[in-house]
């Protein structure tokens, strides 16, 4: 068994949020270039700025979700919109 350590990635840019990312990573370098495994939060937004992400192309990516509580309002770079709840599938 092989624990792989996450480290923190501005999701982004420089300005951006970070996320704590697992995949990819030069230990398993043969899992590919365009699988991600990142983590975000918990954080209260509620006080704070609203986790904001430019927009990014996901040309050939596959995108998974896993949402435990609150929402995330998707808009990506072709216009489309959506918006993420825990439970919810789209």
């Amino acid at each position: 068994m092989q624990l792989l350590e996450p480290r923190d990635v501005p999701l982004g840019g420089p300005r951006a949020m970070n996320v704590r990312r697992t995949l990819p990573q030069r230990a398993r370098s043969l899992v590919g270039a365009w699988c991600f495994l990142d983590f975000y939060g918990p954080d209260d937004l509620t006080e704070a700025t609203p986790m904001r992400v430019p927009r990014h192309p996901h040309t050939g990516l596959a995108t998974c979700s896993w949402l435990f509580s609150g929402r995330v309002d998707h808009l990506d770079s072709a216009g489309n919109w959506a918006t993420v709840r825990p439970g919810r599938s789209r």
